[in-house]
């Protein structure tokens, strides 16, 4: 197994994690289930950058991913670890 396996390995992974701690937590509190984004867990200021990127594709691209479900970020990377890994052997 190489390292780009091991990575998307663990991104799906965590992928499984984070839709288990929304699980839990829905459980714990009623209509909890909160949509864990890259947004919502990383703080405003380090994200004002966005607006400042001057391509208008860039940045609504760097919106997306920000705005995206985390589970579905850590899949979509997770697969493109795998499919790099085909191509790219690494020990």
């Amino acid at each position: 197994m190489n390292k780009l396996n091991l990575a998307g390995f663990l991104m799906l992974f965590g992928s499984v994690a984070t839709i288990v701690y929304q699980g839990i937590s829905s459980m714990m509190y009623k209509g909890a289930w909160k949509m864990l984004t890259l947004a919502n867990t990383i703080d405003e200021k380090n994200l004002a950058f966005i607006n400042g990127i001057s391509t208008q594709f860039v940045q609504n691209a760097a919106k997306f991913i920000i705005d995206v479900h985390l589970y579905i970020l850590f899949i979509c990377v997770g697969v493109l670890c795998f499919i790099l890994g085909i191509f790219i052997k690494t020990e």
